[in-house]
């Protein structure tokens, strides 16, 4: 089967801004096991690259263009994102990169393009100075968004603008029930993975540089799953022990679940729950893999009377739908999709599930709130208005060295101690 790798992101890029489709839901559809593992890394560098860049790469092509493209030739505009993107931002020769978006344009069976293709980066390789200057000017976030940061971190706003545009780094989380975590990062170590153990958690290490899961050791049988650092922290702020009654509420992809079942498995029972169908699978692909189970329930977790058997909970992790603004570093397309309505949004559907999953717990139970938002709005203000209406719940002080504390809980900046941004709020039934 003929490919062009170039091609096939144009056609991902073009469903993220005319279908509003995230790559977690494209690149499943479109890097099927036809594609190597090197095809895959390429076409997700240019995705996450033309999403990461994209203010900068837009304004480039504004200026570039006599006059813009129509609606039905996107996925040109696209492809010329592309090629601009190749042209500033990776190793690839310039005439390489010209050539082969060009010849992508034909792949497309838009074969009209390609003289403008041609000409338009070839423009830019001849003036690169001229047009990096009015591109790099750019904040790369949208306005409302750089403005939210600016009022809620004077301090500290330019560094998360920054970290956002940094890759990720690729953590582990050794499973302690088979082996050390010392002995596993000496088995990374032997097979040539420079890595080093995380400080913050009992369980994380931390890769110098990303690999395949492949060429994980015992990835296979369990010994280690792939989580930030700052995802690792639920399992230990949920204060397991034996025979206690666990709900995991939103669970998908299943790390944070598998994670508490690996930390106590004396646990008595274990529930977890989402509403999507498709990414329960995903739950139970990482159950098989680390050998590990679960009741699992495919429902909306704030209607807890269509699913819930009357058996009280001694703990629930709520990791509720947020805007993931605290992981834009790991899914840039986040910055595109989101916008400042959403936010409230989901602090109502954020109330409706902690007052909904509130009746679940038993007395002195506690219910462990977290996001990977960094906005007040998901965070500390919901939390403070489902105190008004529960005289029964206090805060547990979450005492730790990372992150910061707030009025709640505690936040963690997107790139603070290389983690991802997340917020943890811990509250006791008494």
């Amino acid at each position: 089967m003929k490919k062009d790798l170039r091609a096939v992101a144009a056609r991902i890029l073009n469903d993220l801004w005319t279908r509003q489709l995230s790559f977690t839901k494209t690149f499943p559809t479109y890097l099927t096991e036809n594609y190597l593992f090197s095809e895959k890394a390429f076409i997700k560098e240019i995705c996450y690259g033309v999403a990461r860049f994209y203010e900068t790469l837009e304004s480039i092509l504004t200026a570039l263009l006599k006059k813009p493209l129509s609606e039905k030739d996107q996925d040109i505009h696209v492809l010329i994102l592309i090629g601009l993107y190749q042209l500033i931002y990776m190793r690839t020769p310039d005439y390489a990169a010209i050539s082969q978006t060009v010849e992508s344009a034909r792949f497309l069976r838009k074969e009209w393009a390609c003289k403008l293709i041609n000409a338009v980066l070839r423009n830019f390789s001849r003036q690169k100075e001229v047009f990096l200057a009015l591109g790099l000017k750019q904040d790369n976030h949208s306005a409302w968004f750089v403005d939210a940061l600016k009022k809620v971190y004077p301090n500290d706003w330019k560094m998360m603008l920054e970290a956002n545009q940094q890759h990720p780094p690729m953590s582990l989380r050794v499973n302690q029930q088979k082996m050390a975590r010392e002995n596993y990062l000496k088995k990374l170590r032997d097979a040539g993975i420079e890595a080093e153990i995380s400080s913050i958690v009992s369980s994380g290490i931390v890769l110098k540089n990303p690999v395949s899961v492949s060429a994980l050791p015992g990835f296979l049988e369990g010994e280690a799953s792939v989580q930030d650092i700052s995802a690792q922290l639920a399992a230990e702020l949920m204060d397991l022990e034996a025979d206690q009654n666990v709900l995991d509420a939103c669970a998908a992809p299943g790390g944070k679940l598998c994670h508490l079942l690996e930390k106590e498995p004396r646990l008595k029972k274990v529930v977890a729950i989402d509403q999507e169908f498709s990414r329960m699978r995903l739950i139970e692909e990482n159950l098989t893999r680390l050998n590990l189970k679960s009741k699992l329930i495919c429902a909306d977790a704030s209607k807890p009377e269509l699913w819930w058997d009357q058996a009280s909970f001694d703990r629930i992790l709520l990791d509720a739908p947020c805007s993931a603004t605290g992981v834009i570093r790991r899914h840039p397309e986040i910055k595109l999709l989101r916008q400042a309505d959403d936010i409230d949004q989901n602090a109502v559907l954020q109330l409706s599930l902690l007052q909904a999953l509130w009746l679940l717990l038993k007395p002195k139970g506690k219910l462990l709130y977290v996001t990977c938002s960094i906005l007040p709005q998901e965070n500390d203000e919901v939390i403070q208005a489902f105190l008004r209406t529960k005289t029964e719940a206090k805060i547990e002080p979450i005492v730790a060295s990372w992150g910061r504390q707030t009025c709640f809980g505690r936040q963690i900046l997107t790139g603070q101690d290389n983690m991802d941004g997340f917020y943890y709020a811990r509250i006791k039934k008494t």
